[in-house]
């Protein structure tokens, strides 16, 4: 068997928030699959949602937007890049209902873990105490907000303004279901 060498031309468009999105979504899953380890998917599904709204708007806004650029992208927080992606497709921000109230609740957890710091949480209470309970000790918010109920709840309201986004901006039926798309071409060479 003779071993030929090809001359290979490829090129791949990877989108970095449907990979994001599935992420999100196997943490809720292997959440509900089992308790062990639950809250640490619950917690990373909520922050893998925040990526990959901010990957979708960085995406769209490349597609909408002729003067999007990396320096623009960098400068701009991800509160901004929603307004600005928002009225240009006509999509109507209201933060007070789902989904768009989801999106600040995410954020907020995202910038809690990914700017997080030590602290201490003081409680005062009373506590009813019987054979084998221990202590309730008091959770930071986004503690109290790594179950499976607000990963499922933001995920879902995240795909949705994602979704409203796309089809708004006429992008096409889903945003999801391609992680990546290429091309390739090769010949043999002596």
């Amino acid at each position: 068997m003779s071993k030929r060498r090809l001359s290979v031309s490829a090129e791949r468009t990877i989108y970095t928030y449907s990979y994001l999105h599935s992420a999100a979504l196997q943490g809720i899953e292997q959440a509900e699959n089992s308790e062990e380890g639950a809250f640490y998917n619950c917690m990373s599904s909520v922050v893998l949602s925040a990526f990959c709204i901010e990957a979708y708007l960085n995406h769209v806004a490349c597609r909408l937007l002729p003067y999007w650029d990396d320096e623009v992208e960098r400068t701009l927080n991800v509160h901004s890049k929603l307004k600005i992606i928002s009225d240009r497709v006509d999509v109507e921000l209201d933060f007070s209902r789902r989904p768009f109230q989801s999106f600040n609740e995410v954020m907020k957890f995202r910038n809690l873990l990914a700017h997080g710091k030590t602290t201490t949480i003081e409680k005062r209470d009373n506590q009813r105490m019987w054979d084998g309970k221990r202590i309730s000790y008091p959770d930071a918010w986004w503690e109290e907000h790594s179950t499976l109920e607000f990963a499922k709840r933001w995920r879902h309201d995240i795909e949705a303004i994602i979704e409203k986004i796309h089809q708004s901006a006429g992008l096409g039926t889903s945003a999801f279901g391609i992680h990546s798309i290429g091309t390739a071409s090769g010949r043999l060479s002596e």
